[in-house]
């Protein structure tokens, strides 16, 4: 079982272990990465990181009670190198914890928080932090993303919303607008955030499971603004069985998330919180969907009925259905909201050539 320790507890045991210097600090940014049995590919994603220490930046590499060695990998690779800290969890107490631990523990003025699995882009850190220096008021900056496979090899970039085809600072009012018209952008293994803008909005919430960083980067957007970078930032692993997949498909996670989700955004200030959260839930549905078309049991009635769509929709989703009848529930359900995105979608990602992206990423 993950999570079974408080958080106060893991700080005060990473403060016994012998040669741990806590708390760490940075003059510009800390990169957090919590591993868990990620042996395999760790050596690189911590090679992506080590070649962009320089001066300012450090590592704390925090080992979540992994079984497969993962830790003599890392011990290995960060051998000699005096700007990274190895910490052990007592146990494995999941990614979530160990991000919310090391957010209480860190003095520096940004972090970053790197998955085991994926590697970040050249020049990533740099780029960005040089962004946030210029606008210190804002609250994260963030790049596109291109997915990868299990061995490595390239996919395509993630056609999240493009919020602008150059470098620039979103002040919050142009957040929320983007948001309603064109969808979210923002994602984790590309986003580096001002320490305490994170801190204020209480860090990770757990019972947000694998939806956790994109709800507390969304708040903490529309409270103090983001600069974005129009360029590959990293490089995510995808994995059927991960983290967030496997929150999507589970339906007492999806319950989970969507009241946790509701009570987040309910404390949005503003004449536009109605607004966000139905934008919100019905990026909740459209994933729920997406990634249980294939899947045995029907998605949640639930969240059909909390976007308010007809309670035949509703019983038109819960048939046992052949793959064109879930395809046609789908468009039923989601097409007002999610068709208009993606032609604005198609329209900015067309402003952005794809040769130009690869060539400069």
């Amino acid at each position: 079982m993950t999570g079974s320790v408080p958080i106060d507890a893991i700080v005060r045991h990473w403060n016994k272990s012998a040669g741990a210097e806590v708390p760490v600090h940075a003059d510009r940014l800390i990169v957090v990465m919590s591993n868990y049995n990620d042996r395999a590919h760790i050596e690189e994603s911590l090679c992506s990181i080590l070649a962009q220490l320089t001066d300012g930046i450090a590592l704390l590499f925090i080992d979540d009670g992994s079984n497969d060695d993962s830790i003599g990998v890392a011990r290995a690779c960060l051998y000699n190198e005096t700007r990274a800290t190895i910490l052990e969890n007592p146990g494995n107490q999941g990614v979530v914890a160990s991000y919310n631990a090391a957010l209480r523990m860190v003095d520096a003025p940004y972090i970053y928080f790197a998955s085991a699995n994926d590697r970040i882009a050249e020049g990533f850190l740099c780029r960005v932090l040089r962004m946030l220096r210029q606008r210190p008021s804002a609250g994260l900056g963030s790049a596109l993303t291109q997915r990868i496979s299990m061995d490595g090899s390239p996919l395509d970039v993630m056609r999240t919303a493009l919020p602008s085809c150059k470098p620039t600072y979103l002040p919050p009012r142009e957040v929320t607008r983007l948001l309603i018209r064109q969808g979210a952008w923002i994602v984790g293994c590309s986003t580096i955030y001002r320490t305490e803008a994170l801190r204020q909005v209480g860090g990770f919430d757990p019972a947000l499971h694998g939806a956790t960083d994109s709800v507390a980067a969304t708040r903490i957007a529309l409270a103090h603004g983001v600069c974005f970078l129009p360029r590959i930032g990293a490089y995510w692993r995808v994995s059927e069985g991960g983290y967030a997949s496997r929150g999507l498909r589970d339906a007492a996670m999806v319950q989970d998330i969507l009241r946790a989700g509701t009570g987040a955004y309910a404390r949005i200030q503003g004449g536009s919180s109605k607004t966000l959260l139905d934008f919100w839930r019905r990026e909740l549905a459209f994933w729920h969907l997406r990634a249980t078309r294939d899947a045995a049991t029907p998605p949640l009635a639930t969240l059909a009925q909390e976007i308010e769509v007809g309670s035949w929709r509703v019983r038109l989703l819960n048939w046992r259905r052949p793959k064109i009848l879930w395809t046609a529930a789908a468009i039923l359900l989601l097409a007002p909201f999610k068709v208009g995105q993606a032609f604005r979608r198609r329209l900015r990602w067309r402003g952005l050539a794809e040769r130009d992206l690869a060539a400069g990423a």
